[in-house]
């Protein structure tokens, strides 16, 4: 056997080289650090905080998309009722255009066979 034993995702080397395996994956390490269980909790702790965050970060990003393509969605539509407005008002003033014309060239039109029987 030998004196270095892989764990905790490195290589320690035991103060006994006479430890045997079942021992060392069945018992604290003598060499590892004193407060590792702390800081593995901790860290653990830490990284299921930082995952929650970026959920959290995550799903906000997505409703503010939504909110911002609904908004897009919103104007587009505004937009199109606003041309669609202006095109049904001009083609209105273009009528009334037509039939004060026409109405002029008719009572003008009048005007001049009256002339003329006169």
């Amino acid at each position: 056997m030998s004196d270095e034993i892989s764990r905790y995702g490195g290589w320690y080397k035991h103060s006994n080289p006479n430890y045997e395996d079942f021992e060392m994956w069945n018992s604290v390490c003598e060499d590892a650090e004193p407060d590792w269980e702390y800081r593995n909790s901790q860290r653990a702790k830490r990284e299921e905080r930082e995952r929650e965050a970026r959920a959290a970060a995550r799903q906000e990003q997505g409703r503010r998309e939504i909110e911002a393509r609904k908004k897009r969605q919103r104007e587009e539509q505004e937009r199109e009722e606003r041309d669609a407005a202006r095109t049904a008002a001009r083609k209105e003033a273009t009528r009334k255009e037509q039939e004060s014309k026409e109405r002029k060239q008719r009572e003008e039109q009048k005007k001049a066979e009256k002339e003329a029987q006169e």
